[in-house]
C-alpha cells in the first residue's frame, strides 16, 4: 500500500491578518501626517498670496487649525460601532478655510487651494507606502 498524507498550514494567512490591521493603521497614520506637513510645507513666502497659490501664514490661525483624528475602535481597540471601518479626518477647522480654497466671488476672493495640492502629492507617494508597509507581512 501506498499512503500519501497532504497538510495545508494556514498559520502564515493567520499571522498576515494579525499583521495586517497594524500595517493599515500605521498607514494611514502616515499618510495623514504628510498630508498636513505638506500642507504647512506649501505656504506661500508672500503676503498676501497670489491667486492659485496657496495662502500665507499671517496669524497662524489657519495653520493652527489644520489636525488630525481617527475613529472606529473603542479604548480597547475593538469596533466601537460594529463595522470593519476606521476612519482618518484631516480637519481645517479655521472658519475662512473654504474660502481660501475654493475662493469666495461674494469678497472678490480667488481661490488659494492649499488642501487639494497636498493630497494630490501624497495620492502619488500613498501607494508606495502601503507596499512598503505590507512588505513583510507574509515573509
Amino acid at each position: 500500500m501506498i499512503q500519501m498524507k497532504m497538510t495545508r498550514n494556514v498559520s502564515i494567512l493567520d499571522n498576515g491578518l494579525a499583521g495586517l490591521d497594524a500595517a493599515i493603521d500605521k498607514t494611514m497614520s502616515e499618510s495623514t501626517d504628510s498630508i498636513i506637513n505638506r500642507i504647512r510645507y506649501n505656504w506661500s513666502a508672500s503676503v498676501p498670496s497670489n491667486p492659485g497659490e496657496p495662502p500665507a501664514v499671517v496669524t497662524g490661525n489657519l495653520d493652527g487649525s489644520v489636525t488630525k483624528d481617527s475613529t472606529g475602535r473603542d479604548s480597547l481597540g475593538q469596533f466601537s460601532k460594529g463595522s470593519d471601518i476606521v476612519q482618518w479626518y484631516i480637519r481645517v477647522t479655521a472658519d475662512y478655510a473654504n474660502a481660501l480654497e475654493y475662493g469666495d466671488s461674494s469678497k472678490n476672493l480667488a481661490p488659494r487651494p492649499f488642501v487639494a495640492p497636498a493630497l494630490l502629492e501624497e495620492q502619488d507617494d500613498i501607494g508606495n507606502k502601503f507596499e512598503i508597509a505590507f512588505g513583510g507581512i507574509w515573509k
